[in-house]
């Protein structure tokens, strides 16, 4: 509890100190007070809304997560010198600006995940190569004087990793045998963290038992208690298996939320998203409509830390609110799992077939 305490403190003084003014604009507020010594309703709902905007769980509750993309949202392109540290990978808004600026450059860097990484570097010093830049793969002054050289993005187009995703999906798409499958069951609040942990390991094992006949190899994620890192370690399990896929499943526990299925891939913005991700939300959404209620029409676009790092195809797929009468009756139906399950199933084999 302490802690948790000296997280809330702490994310208030976040948000007194920059991201809030970048979050919304001073005409959605009443009162120019907002944030007062107390955690109180002005920035609760502050901290929903940068939740919202960053794409993560909206609870009002500065957890593990939600402190990390405070601190993060602090730096913007400029701020500080940006540079390969592979011990110690540096992390920020101004990451994901210099990533989106260089994608959409044509200078390719990967995922726009806000991790200054391998290929962030390489795609700075291809930059800095193009422009007659010392290659030195270090972002500070005379790079950002070259962006004003070269600088050719234009509103709305698809950034060049976007191209490469949709080329890359074809070549995966070789059927489902042998492809290395992740089934993570994942935690999103404390709240009935046992009730939900066990209906997302309950899903996650007919997922399994039905892919590994069909060839697939499956292995799952051990689920864990919410920390600060327990997300981005799973991500780094998955990369350093260099799975095909990851299935991330979870339940809601939140009594503001609406109820029913959704499906989420990563992305920010329409230039910044999980090519194969989105399509393989949209299969399961539609098989899952075909005999339950209440499933998103829609997948959604959220960066947490299972989505953004990961550096293979990822969906998360909430199978409902358990806070929400409707959704309990559901989820304790053994009939319904299975159909989940099925249609889960149905979806990846849909995935990987050739087109």
């Amino acid at each position: 509890p302490g802690s948790r305490v000296a997280e809330q403190e702490s994310g208030r003084d976040r948000l007194r100190s920059g991201p809030l003014e970048r979050v919304t604009e001073p005409a959605d507020w009443e009162t120019t007070q907002l944030i007062s010594a107390d955690f109180d309703d002005a920035v609760e709902f502050a901290v929903r809304r940068f939740q919202q905007e960053r794409g993560i769980t909206v609870d009002g509750i500065v957890g593990p997560e939600t402190f990390r993309r405070l601190e993060e949202a602090r730096w913007q392109l400029g701020d500080r010198v940006l540079s390969l540290n592979p011990n110690h990978p540096t992390i920020g808004e101004d990451v994901l600006q210099l990533q989106n600026r260089l994608n959409a450059m044509g200078f390719s860097c990967g995922r726009e995940d806000g991790e200054f990484g391998p290929f962030t570097d390489k795609a700075l010093r291809d930059f800095q190569h193009n422009v007659g830049l010392k290659v030195d793969g270090v972002c500070g002054p005379a790079t950002f004087r070259g962006f004003g050289q070269l600088r050719r993005t234009v509103g709305g187009n698809e950034s060049s990793h976007s191209v490469r995703e949709r080329a890359s999906l074809q070549q995966l798409r070789t059927g489902v045998q042998g492809k290395i499958v992740v089934l993570d069951p994942a935690v999103l609040q404390l709240e009935s963290i046992v009730e939900c942990t066990a209906i997302s390991r309950d899903i996650a094992a007919r997922i399994q038992r039905r892919l590994g006949p069909q060839g697939a190899r499956t292995t799952t994620t051990r689920p864990t208690v919410l920390t600060d890192d327990s997300e981005v370690e799973r991500a780094r399990f998955c990369n350093e298996l260099e799975a095909d896929l990851v299935l991330s499943i979870a339940l809601f526990s939140l009594t503001d939320q609406s109820h029913g299925i959704s499906a989420y891939h990563y992305g920010r913005d329409s230039s910044s998203l999980s090519v194969p991700g989105q399509m393989l939300a949209g299969l399961i959404l539609d098989g899952l409509s075909q005999s339950i209620p209440n499933v998103s029409s829609e997948p959604g676009a959220r960066t947490w830390d299972i989505l953004r790092r990961t550096r293979m195809p990822t969906v998360r797929l909430v199978c409902g609110n358990i806070a929400d009468p409707r959704d309990r009756e559901q989820l304790s139906d053994p009939a319904v799992l299975d159909t989940i399950a099925d249609s889960v199933a149905d979806a990846v084999v849909d995935f990987f077939s050739p087109t």
